[in-house]
């Protein structure tokens, strides 16, 4: 089991509808969606949308505008059910699958810069400089995990919401 298949977030929602009024309200919302969507943050982006073999994939990624936007995927499988209601499997990855080389180059980077530090540093300073530098990257580099996450999380539980939602309703 690699790092990927580790920190994919997965869960599972039960809808009402059908997996045609699903399909339907996405084509609705891409023909509804503006180019000044962006100026919004609350607002769910058809455009990264897309449908392959039945699943709702959706590749999201940081903007010039908005440059702490989550980075990662979501899949979001539609199983029908016999009450005409959808079953969605969510997955969640984030750094669309990229964390393992993000950490590699992290790792091989901080290892470099030990040995340099070693090399030329005899006292117990280059020893603090360099755990208190390890770390600070290794907390850092798990916030922003953990808060790409989430976002992710509740970016995807968004979309569920927007896509599932009754039209009837809402007018």
């Amino acid at each position: 089991m690699g790092l990927n298949e580790k920190i994919t977030e997965k869960y599972e929602v039960t809808a009402d509808n059908s997996e045609q009024d699903i399909l339907t309200a996405i084509s609705l919302g891409k023909q509804k969606d503006t180019w000044t969507h962006f100026l919004m943050s609350d607002s769910v982006d058809f455009k990264e949308i897309s449908i392959v073999n039945g699943r709702i994939k959706i590749m999201r990624g940081p903007l010039f505008l908005d440059v702490f936007r989550s980075s990662g995927k979501i899949t979001i499988e539609m199983v029908s059910l016999p009450n005409k209601g959808t079953l969605l499997k969510c997955e969640v990855l984030p750094y669309q699958g990229n964390l393992p080389i993000f950490l590699g180059l992290l790792i091989a980077v901080l290892t470099l810069w030990t040995l340099i530090v070693v090399a030329f540093g005899r006292d117990y300073n280059a020893l603090l400089m360099i755990l208190m530098a390890w770390g600070m990257f290794g907390g850092f580099s798990y916030l922003t995990y953990l808060l790409t996450k989430h976002g992710l999380v509740n970016y995807s539980r968004k979309v569920i919401r927007e896509i599932t939602k009754d039209k009837k309703v809402s007018r």
